[in-house]
Parts: C-alpha cells; sequence; structure tokens
C-alpha cells in the first residue's frame, strides 16, 4: 500500500515543535515506589525462607503455584523491550508484527507437550544437567558456557532500555539509570532467589500493562476517537498484514516470523532457555506445568501483539505529521514512547511515571530471571560436581555468584549502547545463539545416532554461521528496501535550519536526521548473504546444526555405544532398537550417587 500524507498533515495551523515536558515529582514518587516495593519482595524472602535449602533459593522448592509463574514466564521473556520497542515497531513497520502470536503458541505448545515433559521426568534443577545424561559432562559445559554468553549479552541490552527512557524525560544520565536499574535488581535476585523473582514478576507484569493502558486511553480519548485514528493508520500505510515474500531479506514476512521465530529466537526461549525452564520446573507437575505455559501465551499475546499494536497506533495519531526521531527532536527511536508519554500526561502528575515504571518492571523482571539463571547453572553444572559444601554454604555462595553475574550484566549494557535498536538488537542474540541451541536438543531427543563428538561440533558450526551471517550484517546493513519501513513525515515539524533531502554538486546528501542517503551500490556479491533478515538467523545457526549433526551421526565411529534409558523423546525410544542402554536401575543408582556427593 502506498503511502498518503494524512490530510491533517495540510491543515495543519501551526508546525510541530520539540516537545519540553518532563519529570514531575509525581513522577518520581511513582517510579520510586515501584523500585522500592520490588526490593521489598526480596528482603520478604530472603528473610521467610533463611533457614530453607539452596533448593528452595534456585528452584522455588517446586511448590510454586502455575499462575504466578505463568505471569512471571510472560513478564521475563516481553520485558521494557516490550514496553519501549514493540510498539515504535507498529508504527515504523506496520501490523506484521501480529503475527508473531501465532508464533508464540507454536513454541508453547512444543514446550508444554514436548520438551517440557522430557525436562520434568528428570527432575533437574539445570536444564543442561540433561545433555550429561545424554552424552557427557563436556557437552554439558559447553552448552552451559553458550547460555551464560547469552543471556549476559541479552541482560545487558535489557538493561540499558529503560536507561534510555529515563534519560529521555529527566535527562538523568543514561549510565547513571543502568546503575539504579541493575543495582535494584542485582538486590532482590541476589537476596530473595526465584520465589522473590517470580512474585515480583507478578507485581510488575501490573506496572507494565498499567503504563501502556493509560497511553491507549488518553490517545484514544483525544485523536478523534477509535475510528478515526484507524482510518488514519490505513491511510499512513500501516495496516499491512499480507507480506508472504518468500525473500528472506525481507525484514518481516509471514514466514520469517513463523518459521524463523520458532526454529530462533522463540523456540530457544520458550523450549530450551534455563530461564524459562527453571520456571516450568518450579511447578508441581506437568499439570501445572502445561496449566503456566498456556496461561502465559494469553499474556505474551495480549502484551506483545495487541496492547502494543493499539500503542503504536496512538504513536502514529500523534507523530504522523512529525517524526520526532527525524526531525532530530530525540536522539533515538527507543526514545520515542517517553518522549510522548510526558508529554501527553504533563497535567496527569504520576502517570508518566507509571510508564517508564513499567519500563524498569519489565528490565528487573528480564534481568532478574537471567541472573538467578545463571546463577543456578553455575553452582549446578560447574561447581557441585567438583565441590562438597554444606547446604547453607552453596546458598550463600549463590548470592555471591547473583551479585557477580549482575555487575557483568551491567558493563554489556556498555556495549549495548552500540547494537541500534533495542528490539532488534535483544532479538538478534538470542536467534543467533538460541537457534544452535534448539537444535542440540532437537538432535539430542530425537536422533538416537547423535554421539557427544557430533553434539559439541554441529553445535559450535551452527553457532559459528549464525555469528558470521550477523557480524556481516554490521559490516553490510540491509539495504532500505529489505527493511520496508513505512514512510516517516517531516512536513508537520518546525525545522528551523531545514535543508531539503537533495544531493549537491559534488553528489553528497546533507548531513541531517531528515534525509537518509542511498547506500552505496558498489557491493561484494557475498552482502546478499548478510542482508537476510535478523528473523532467520537463529534459522541459520539451527539448520546448520541439525544438517552438520545428522551428516556425522553417520559416521559409525562418532555413534554412542549406549544410551541411558529415557534420554530419548519416548516417540522415538519405542520405535528404536539399535542402542544398547543402560538399565533403569543403574540410572537411579548413578543419580543416588550424584545426591551423595552433593
Amino acid at each position: 500500500m502506498e503511502f498518503q500524507e494524512p490530510a491533517s498533515c495540510s491543515n495543519l495551523e501551526e508546525p510541530i515543535n520539540k516537545f519540553i515536558s518532563a519529570f514531575q515529582t509525581g513522577d518520581y514518587v511513582v517510579l520510586g515506589l515501584v523500585l522500592a516495593i520490588s526490593a521489598c519482595i526480596g528482603l520478604f524472602f530472603a528473610f521467610k525462607d533463611r533457614k530453607k535449602s539452596n533448593e528452595v533459593y534456585t528452584m522455588g522448592g517446586g511448590e510454586v503455584s502455575p499462575y504466578p509463574i505463568a505471569l512471571s514466564l510472560a513478564t521475563t521473556f516481553f520485558s521494557s523491550i516490550t514496553i519501549l520497542g514493540t510498539p515504535i515497531e507498529f508504527y515504523r513497520f506496520g501490523t506484521m508484527f501480529f503475527y508473531f502470536s501465532i508464533t508464540y503458541l507454536i513454541c508453547c505448545i512444543l514446550a508444554a507437550e514436548f520438551f517440557g515433559p522430557m525436562y520434568k521426568k528428570f527432575n533437574l534443577t539445570s536444564m543442561y544437567e540433561y545433555l550429561e545424561l545424554r552424552y557427557n559432562r563436556f557437552v554439558r559445559l559447553v552448552a552451559t558456557a553458550e547460555f551464560i554468553v547469552q543471556t549476559v549479552f541479552y541482560v545487558g541490552v535489557v538493561i540499558y532500555t529503560p536507561a534510555l527512557a529515563l534519560e529521555a524525560v529527566s535527562g538523568l544520565n543514561v549510565w547513571a539509570g543502568v546503575w539504579l536499574t541493575g543495582g535494584v535488581c542485582i538486590f532482590y535476585t541476589a537476596l530473595g532467589g526465584l520465589k522473590a523473582v517470580v512474585w515480583t514478576d507478578s507485581f510488575q507484569i501490573v506496572c507494565m500493562f498499567g503504563g501502556l493502558f493509560a497511553i491507549i486511553g488518553k490517545g484514544f480519548s483525544s485523536n478523534g476517537g477509535y475510528d478515526l485514528m484507524i482510518s488514519e493508520w490505513r491511510e499512513g500505510g500501516r495496516n499491512v498484514w499480507d507480506d508472504f515474500s518468500f525473500d528472506p531479506r525481507v525484514r518481516h514476512t509471514f514466514w520469517s516470523i513463523v518459521i524463523g521465530g520458532v526454529l530462533g529466537n522463540w523456540g530457544n526461549s520458550f523450549c530450551t532457555s534455563q530461564a524459562f525452564v527453571q520456571r516450568m520446573l518450579a511447578t508441581k507437575d506437568i499439570k501445572d506445568m502445561r496449566k503456566a505455559i498456556y496461561t502465559c501465551w494469553v499474556f505474551a499475546t495480549g502484551m506483545q501483539c495487541v496492547v502494543a499494536l493499539f500503542t503504536g497506533i496512538v504513536v502514529y495519531s500523534y507523530f504522523k505529521c512529525c517524526d520526532p526521531e527525524k526531525a532530530g527532536f530525540v536522539e533515538n527511536k527507543d526514545s520515542l514512547l517517553p518522549y510522548l508519554t510526558v508529554e501527553i500526561f504533563k497535567d496527569y502528575p504520576g502517570v508518566a511515571g507509571l510508564y517508564v515504571a513499567g519500563a524498569f518492571s519489565g528490565t528487573l523482571s528480564t534481568a532478574s530471571s537471567g541472573i538467578n539463571s545463571m546463577s543456578t547453572c553455575i553452582v549446578t553444572d560447574f561447581l557441585q560436581p567438583v565441590l562438597k559444601l554444606k547446604e547453607r554454604t552453596w546458598m550463600i555462595l549463590s548470592k555471591f555468584i547473583a551479585l557477580a553475574i549482575g555487575l557483568c550484566c551491567i558493563a554489556f549494557a556498555y556495549i549495548a549502547a552500540n547494537l541500534g535498536g533495542v528490539l532488534q538488537a535483544a532479538m538478534s542474540i538470542n536467534s543467533m545463539l538460541g537457534g544452535p541451541t534448539t537444535a542440540l536438543f532437537v538432535l539430542s531427543f530425537f536422533n538416537p545416532w547423535v554421539g557427544p563428538a557430533t553434539a559439541v561440533i554441529s553445535y559450535l558450526a551452527g553457532i559459528g554461521m549464525a555469528v558470521w551471517v550477523f557480524v556481516g550484517s554490521k559490516i553490510y546493513p540491509p539495504r532500505p528496501e529489505f527493511s520496508k519501513q513505512m514512510h516517516l513525515e517531516v512536513s508537520g515539524c518546525n525545522l528551523t535550519n531545514y535543508e531539503p533531502c537533495e544531493p549537491d554538486s559534488s553528489g553528497v546528501y546533507p548531513d541531517v536526521p531528515w534525509c537518509d542517503a542511498p547506500m552505496d551500490s558498489e557491493r561484494p556479491g557475498i552482502a546478499s548473504l548478510y542482508e537476510v533478515s535478523y528473523m532467520w538467523l537463529g534459522t541459520i545457526g539451527f539448520f546448520t546444526t541439525v544438517i552438520i549433526g545428522c551428516l556425522l551421526s553417520l559416521i559409525p565411529r562418532l555413534r554412542p555405544k549406549r544410551l541411558k534409558e529415557g534420554v530419548l523423546h519416548p516417540f522415538v525410544e519405542k520405535r528404536y532398537r539399535g542402542a544398547q542402554y543402560i538399565p533403569k536401575c543403574e540410572n537411579q543408582q548413578e543419580k543416588h550417587e550424584k545426591t551423595e556427593k552433593i
């Protein structure tokens, strides 16, 4: 659909100036209360469970209700990136992002029906314990190390995000915001463990929804109502549902979102991420686990798709004639929504604070989940097999490890500042590292001929391929025609030093925010590979891992000689007769010996 300039832009009585509103006292009070309540929840569980075991600290004792788990799952994976990034995704690229609701449903089904029961039957603390049962300890440690690297990077991006929001509305230095967010998160995560994380998530999701609902309510009541705003949305070319292109270079198509999302980013997040699996295993049984996962899908679709879409429509209704980033009013697109919020709620002290508190809540949720799961993996996968300590000592050590990991995540936030938009940066990291992880577990469940060497080689090859394409995309960015960004208007802006976006006699375009110069047409042939949509990064890694794994499994010397009973998916195990299984009683004896060592 071609862009049509909204009629209202040509009828403006006066040009739109840069907003000058900022945080008020009431906004700071609301934000402070949210951070204080989050910290107090950590203190409560630290005191309540102070005499209990490390298993209660890391896994909640396996007795957490499915509904707080569902809220925690939803909050963890949609975070501040949803609050700041997803509505702007709809505003800038249209409605194709809504197809992620299908991706989430498929991933939830896979988690509830295939992956979850496999983890649950072994009563694991770390999901990577399964890889030692299936292969050996080395494979387990390789996968755990990759998870820690991936999560530290991801949490670094997430911590950086709300600091941008706070800087845009208050003038507080972005790095002061990073340390504020990280400090509160480390405090309650290290003190309270998994229970503190889960119950804080349940509180924080209310703040996240509250801030977005306030923006939607204000926008639809002030800008002509639902019918007019939807009409303008369509006139602006945003109502796009029919991009079914098979071109892998197109940023978002139905296929890249559904297939690329399942095999890459979200398949990993829902099925093979310690942060998700740890919560699944904190439920009492498989029935409660499935209840938590499917309830999570309702909240995930509601927040990431429905609420974010309507927020994006509100953003367009305000910025349809003057995009603040293109006009140079804000430094980056991740500040657009905070910039708008403080202006429309300048007469309602505390409401803008609620929105920014929602962004902080999302960050605290995701970061705390990541820190808690990394701490659990380091203790369970690296330390417990080689150290013999008392239960009380393990709990204290887990808290110090959580503190150290949190500081590392804050350090990586400095790298996140150079990765571009927070939504795409976060999803790129998860895709390129998560796709091969999902493939490793798929091979482990469904291919009985994959041995330890095959698993490691194919896994590292998948990661290497995905990282190579990602780095190449930073050197040779995709051409604008593949991103399919919607037209951003500046005709209604008050641009005092306006220069037309036209080249001079030397072919040089003016260096101004509203002018996008054409990219160099002379690009090497391999640059076409680097133009592949970020949504396919995980799929590239997934299929590289699966294909190499299947090919190497044809070599008899690389096949496993024996398999422990139960390590294959039941569907495969019933039909596979080539393995010499270790008897079940021997499995139980091995588990008993492991428990005695701990």
